[in-house]
């Protein structure tokens, strides 16, 4: 679906609107990836509303042993870091009603290139691209981050074959739906 056409406020309306009623989680073959296999770390957030859900996948990295962070906004909105977690209990709803770990200096967790960072998104496009939610935490995280793998996560509906992108926009390494794994 080409969509390059319309302003990114729009593009978020119309995916917002596709998506609602969705259900699913993210492929089971991509526990078997390469990038998640060899990921020490696994960055994640926790789905909320109509996202592809992502609990599984944060309660299965617990379960493999992977240090497992969510991400945490800070209170002046400067920046997301992401905070460690053991389980999912225990979370509280942040300003927007999204289960998020409380902001804690000693529970952040630094990313390396061992680090997969889960990515969320309304659109995703054939060169990798998204558009998000207009906060840009994740544009900025990545581009502070290059040496991390990033996998989008959506639904195939949230697919377009192209997305109009900005300079500061980035790009994620692999994308991951319901039915498959799309890699760079």
């Amino acid at each position: 679906m080409w969509v390059a056409t319309l302003d990114k406020s729009d593009i978020r309306k119309k995916y917002k609107a596709i998506r609602r009623g969705l259900k699913g989680e993210i492929t089971e073959a991509f526990y078997d990836a390469p990038e998640y296999g060899k990921a020490e770390k696994i960055f994640c957030f926790y789905s909320f509303g109509s996202e592809i859900d992502t609990t599984k996948l944060i309660k299965r990295a617990l379960a493999d042993g992977k240090s497992t962070a969510l991400p945490c906004v800070r209170e002046d909105r400067s920046d997301m870091v992401f905070i460690a977690i053991n389980s999912v209990d225990g979370l509280v709803k942040d300003r927007y009603g999204i289960p998020s770990p409380e902001y804690d200096e000693n529970k952040i967790v630094l990313s390396d290139s061992s680090t997969l960072i889960i990515v969320p998104g309304l659109a995703f496009d054939g060169d990798f691209y998204r558009i998000g939610y207009g906060g840009g935490y994740y544009d900025r995280y990545l581009s502070e981050n290059t040496y991390m793998a990033a996998a989008g996560v959506c639904f195939e509906k949230q697919l377009a074959d192209k997305l109009p992108k900005d300079e500061h926009d980035v790009s994620v390494d692999m994308i991951v739906t319901e039915k498959g794994i799309r890699r760079k």
